[in-house]
């Protein structure tokens, strides 16, 4: 039975109201998901292109919006978070936000219409909102950044939809039909997991989409990543498909640099293991035999002084302990991966290792 609109609005206002009180006592798949809202208010530095933080503070329900007011401000962006980041023209509805009133808040930029019926807030990032606009939410690399996992952007948007997914939009201009082929633009189709954020997709579903369109190595160190990060997500991966190999992808490694060294020097070193303990210095990325220290920096290079300095004790105490230690960067290892394998080689054959 179709309910009337004011108890429709007084339904909607009841869901709305228990998943405020539910809140964090809802489990989580994996760590760094919760059920985040996509912002960039405050970008953290570069080359992450967006962020996501927590959600705010429980919706007022009993509140109604007062036009014009500071207060309806706050509310309507909590409702907005509320709702996974976009909100629908009947969602803003149940919540008071009349037609009228809307065109005020989009007016004052308030709200941003992202396509027919959609809005968002006005910090939500741009690729955030180019997604939406078409249809989807943020996958592959874009997404796995964003919910903290190791990743490498191809300088593409990659947008999730579901596979029957129709009347695809423009990602520049909603008033434009998507074209396939688009430059800068892939779509993936496929059936997200539930429930789904509305801007950014699930992990599992974002390694699903990456494995096939990255680099096969690339795909393995993401896939790496989310192993370590977020060991409970495992067995969803697994029952997705993404094999897991025992020394070799397996979670182990701390970044993606270290899982592209150990899959590049795979078997063809005496012995590799990674992060082994030694005493008085603490976990090292890899030990070549006995005696080879191998450490690579990750992507946000140690360039404080603090932690410049404690990568010289590390390395003066392991020398004095009889270890030989070779350290690369981030970009030795991405941008010349040449000049790594040769210096490890040559380690090897001076005996380095023994």
């Amino acid at each position: 039975m179709r309910l009337a609109p004011e108890q429709a609005r007084h339904h909607a206002r009841a869901q709305l109201r228990n998943r405020s009180r539910a809140g964090s006592d809802q489990p989580h798949h994996h760590a760094p998901a919760r059920s985040y809202f996509l912002s960039c208010a405050s970008p953290p530095p570069q080359p992450h292109p967006f962020r996501l933080v927590p959600p705010p503070a429980p919706l007022r329900l009993g509140e109604r919006m007062r036009r014009g007011t500071l207060s309806a401000m706050v509310d309507i962006h909590h409702a907005v978070r509320h709702f996974g980041g976009l909100i629908s023209t009947s969602e803003l509805e149940t919540i008071g936000v009349t037609r009228g009133r809307l065109a005020g808040l989009v007016s004052r930029r308030a709200l941003v219409r992202v396509r027919r019926g959609w809005f968002s807030a006005p910090d939500i990032a741009a690729d955030a909102v180019r997604a939406a606009r078409v249809g989807g939410t943020i996958t592959c690399a874009q997404s796995l950044r964003a919910h903290g996992y190791w990743a490498v952007p191809d300088g593409s948007l990659h947008v999730l939809v579901p596979r029957n997914a129709a009347r695809l939009r423009s990602a520049g201009d909603a008033r434009r039909a998507y074209e396939p082929g688009t430059p800068g633009l892939r779509v993936h189709w496929m059936p997200p997991r539930a429930p789904r954020n509305r801007l950014v997709a699930d992990p599992v579903d974002a390694i699903a989409t990456l494995r096939s369109c990255a680099p096969r190595e690339l795909y393995l160190a993401s896939l790496e990543s989310v192993l370590h990060r977020s060991p409970g997500l495992r067995q969803d991966l697994v029952a997705g498909g993404h094999r897991i190999v025992p020394g070799l992808v397996d979670g182990t490694c701390e970044s993606g640099t270290e899982t592209l060294f150990r899959l590049r020097m795979h078997g063809r070193l005496p012995s590799l293991r990674p992060q082994v303990r030694i005493p008085g210095v603490g976990s090292v990325d890899f030990l070549i035999a006995e005696r080879l220290v191998v450490e690579i920096d990750g992507e946000s290079f140690h360039d404080t002084e603090s932690t410049f300095e404690n990568d010289r004790r590390r390395d003066a105490e392991l020398s004095r302990r009889g270890f030989r230690v070779l350290r690369f960067s981030y970009r030795q290892v991405m941008e010349h991966w040449s000049i790594v394998e040769a210096a490890v080689l040559a380690a090897l054959q001076r005996g380095d290792h023994r």
